[in-house]
């Protein structure tokens, strides 16, 4: 936009030119439209440099954020990978237990004298048998 184009705007019913003939009543009413237009531009060079300040500050935010989100999606896969050692490792004595008590033994915590067998149990019967040794009188 050229200045005469900004001038025919103040100035819509006149074909001249902007010049010393104004009369007193059209300067005053030019200055005033110039001042209202100076200010309107210095409010939107005002917000511009805000909305700049915010643009740059969202966009140190966002990369924050976006390098939380990558660190995070490597803990996840680490945590993920460790539950899945965990299934398998579970999964592996469980799988002991069931054919334990499918083997008759349904309490498999217990030992041979929890349950009241008329025999020792091998540790048992070793352990007697090494305390009687050092015990002989």
């Amino acid at each position: 936009m050229n200045l005469s184009t900004i001038f025919a705007k103040f100035f819509p019913g006149s074909e001249q030119a902007i010049s010393q003939s104004l009369s007193v009543a059209d300067h005053a009413t030019f200055a005033a439209e110039v001042n209202t237009l100076n200010e309107q531009l210095e409010a939107t060079t005002l917000a511009n440099a805000t909305l700049s300040a915010d643009l740059v500050t969202r966009t140190s935010e966002l990369a924050t954020a976006t390098a939380s989100i990558t660190t995070l999606e490597a803990k996840l896969a680490t945590a993920n990978a460790s539950l899945l050692a965990v299934t398998a490792e579970r999964d592996k004595y469980k799988a002991h237990h069931t054919k334990a008590s499918s083997t008759g033994d349904q309490n498999p915590d217990e030992d041979a004298n929890s349950r009241q067998a008329t025999s020792m149990a091998g540790y048992n019967q070793n352990a007697m048998d090494v305390w009687k040794k050092a015990n002989r009188s």
